[in-house]
């Protein structure tokens, strides 16, 4: 699912303004978890109209999201990995333990 058409404008706002965009987007997905981010913050959208902003800006979703959110916590600091590189390793190792998630990943990113 691309989220740049509801978001692009959003990205610009304040916090609470990219907040508020997030949960009137949200409405049209019900019980559906997504993550969205900008350069600032980072997003859950529940599905049931909340928004939620983890406190390291990290984010993981789905029946492998606590194994892909422990394995970002770890890769974080590492200086020659980007924010691609190491969702990519979250995922692998996420995949490689629970049997509900695979490795086929799809990454949507915008240029700044």
């Amino acid at each position: 699912m691309l989220l740049q058409p509801h978001f692009e404008d959003a990205a610009q706002y304040e916090a609470f303004e990219y907040g508020f965009q997030c949960t009137v987007a949200n409405r049209t997905w019900y019980q559906q978890y997504n993550a969205v981010a900008n350069a600032d913050t980072s997003l859950v959208l529940t599905g049931t109209g909340d928004v939620l902003e983890p406190e390291d800006g990290l984010i993981g979703i789905g029946s492998g999201g606590n194994y892909a959110l422990s394995a970002a916590k770890a890769l974080i600091d590492r200086d020659d990995m980007d924010a691609e590189a190491i969702a990519r390793k979250a995922m692998e190792i996420a995949a490689e333990i629970c049997v509900y998630t695979n490795g086929n990943l799809t990454i949507e990113s915008v240029d700044e």
